[in-house]
């Protein structure tokens, strides 16, 4: 049991009271226990769905990013970095994809590099 100000008169209620002593009016269910219940609720929903987005999106691995950047290199030729380099485009964007695989595996895991 708890106590909260009615909305009505603004004088304190017991959170069991179905209505004000004070001035009759009835007490919201929302008030009290059942508003911890719905916060509660509310919070667990969003843990759950954040979770699910996370699962779905998952991370990306190494593989995956150096992929990604190769794929980006080629497609705005190079960045401007391949310009002067020697070899051709897909080349220099496979070792720039490669190294940013790698650098990033030696992120997750200094021991390995």
């Amino acid at each position: 049991m708890a106590i909260i100000k009615c909305s009505e008169c603004d004088k304190d209620v017991s959170t069991e009271a179905v209505a004000c002593p004070h001035c009759g009016a009835k007490q919201s269910k929302a008030a009290g226990s059942n508003g911890w219940v719905t916060a509660l609720s509310v919070v667990a929903f969003l843990v759950v769905g954040i979770f699910i987005i996370g699962v779905i999106a998952g991370p990306k691995t190494t593989v995956d990013l150096a992929h990604d950047v190769t794929e980006d290199c080629i497609k705005h030729q190079g960045n401007g970095d391949w310009v002067g380099s020697m070899g051709s485009l897909e080349t220099f964007c496979k070792i720039k994809g490669d190294l940013a695989g790698i650098k990033e595996a030696c992120k997750i895991n200094p021991a390995g590099c």
